[in-house]
């Protein structure tokens, strides 16, 4: 394992943090989810954001795959899905 390895996995988890504050930031969480569902979440949502960064490297697909998987985790809170969408879009662009 090289030094790149480890900063892709680590950029995965940074994003998947990051996409959760941002909810957290627009958005409540839902009363009925524990906080350790929420760590569940960032962890699914880093594997997802690092399967995609591996099978389709750094291209449009990619973009669709996590923009996708950032919508799917979003429904862990709260809100309108108009909102939920751009919150998506914003995080892969940020």
């Amino acid at each position: 394992m090289t030094i790149y390895n480890v900063a892709d996995i680590l950029t995965g988890l940074f994003e998947s943090i990051m996409m959760f504050s941002l909810y957290g930031t627009f958005s409540k969480k839902r009363a009925n989810i524990p906080k350790w569902g929420y760590a569940i979440g960032v962890i699914v949502l880093a594997v997802f954001v690092n399967v995609s960064n591996l099978l389709s490297g750094y291209g449009i697909l990619n973009a669709v795959g996590m923009t996708l998987s950032f919508f799917l985790m979003s429904f862990l809170f709260t809100g309108n899905i108009a909102v939920k969408m751009i919150i998506s879009v914003m995080a892969f662009l940020l």
